[in-house]
């Protein structure tokens, strides 16, 4: 039986994997900071090994006798400004699983979460002319994204040498479809870089659909938690997949314009459009993901937004 090592494995996309992975027959353990399997309901077969990933001696235990690595274990934004502790979970931590690997020996693939980040979406120096594949130059414009490219080549270079294979996914901008309400009232977020004269009698809670500076469509890429999953699944599974960088999204982007306005009709409240400096428009270009993976997202925009919709009514 296959043993996949998960680290992060009881976060938000970490307990959705090791529960796929289990139902498809893989021994699964969990590398965390406390053992939380029962409190989240996962499979008692799941083995469970505590530890920090600064701590090179907890991370050489947990690798020791697995076959593969999924290293999920990071921070992710809002610590955009916490650099120093960025550098150390989300580089020197990466670097711990390597040298683990290459001590034990066992363990043959790694699949990493990556992130969009690598490409500056939505806040680029430049205009994206189209949509943003993998063999694209990147340019990172924020630690986040910086350290999480570091971690690319740290990792190719660290295959390349010590002879196993790896996958590292580019995860656009994920998040639950619940969560999509939330971004109807973003205005609070962007509120200094609207154009003056859209400010004018808005409200940090308006739902509120941003233009690009021009007045053009703003548009940018999502992806449910649930497709993020289905592809770190199929990057586990697919044996003959290595040595790749992949992106992962959505099927489709999202356009403010078009579904806030659909959204404020539904809720029955004005959408305010509004021009907001510095947006670049990014889409995701998905077609390696599907071809070597087989991946095949399931939540479009408008499923996202639907089912944000039926648990707002649920909940009021």
């Amino acid at each position: 039986m296959t043993t996949v090592l998960v680290t992060g494995g009881f976060g938000r996309v970490g307990k959705h994997v090791v529960e796929q992975l289990v139902e498809s027959g893989y021994k699964v353990r969990v590398f965390e900071l406390t053992d939380r399997r029962e409190a989240l309901g996962l499979h008692e077969s799941v083995e469970t090994i505590t530890g920090d990933l600064m701590v090179y001696k907890d991370v050489l235990r947990a690798v020791r006798g697995v076959d593969i690595v999924c290293h999920l274990a990071a921070v992710f934004p809002p610590f955009f400004f916490e650099e120093f502790r960025l550098f150390d979970v989300n580089v020197k931590g990466t670097f711990h699983v390597l040298q683990a690997m290459k001590e034990c020996g066992n363990a043959k693939k790694l699949v990493f979460a990556s992130t969009d980040a690598v490409y500056a979406t939505g806040c680029s120096l430049d205009e994206y002319t189209s949509p943003l594949d993998e063999t694209m130059p990147v340019w990172p414009i924020n630690t986040y994204g910086i350290f999480k490219y570091m971690n690319e080549v740290m990792i190719e270079k660290y295959a390349r040498l010590h002879g196993f294979s790896f996958v590292n996914l580019r995860f656009f901008w994920l998040m639950d479809a619940s969560e999509m309400i939330d971004l109807l009232f973003r205005a609070r977020n962007y509120m200094d870089n609207i154009v003056p004269e859209d400010r004018e009698g808005l409200h940090p809670d308006d739902i509120v659909a941003p233009l690009l500076e021009n007045g053009d469509v703003f548009f940018e890429h999502i992806t449910e938690t649930r497709d993020i999953c289905q592809g770190i699944v199929l990057a586990i599974k697919n044996t003959g997949v290595g040595s790749e960088t992949i992106n992962l999204a959505a099927p489709d982007r999202l356009d403010y314009t078009k579904y806030y306005e659909i959204v404020a009709s539904r809720l029955g409240k004005p959408c305010r459009r509004v021009r907001v400096k510095g947006l670049k428009n990014y889409e995701a270009d998905i077609r390696k993901a599907k071809k070597l993976l087989g991946y095949s997202p399931e939540f479009s925009v408008r499923k996202m937004m639907d089912e944000a919709l039926a648990s707002c009514r649920r909940g009021m």
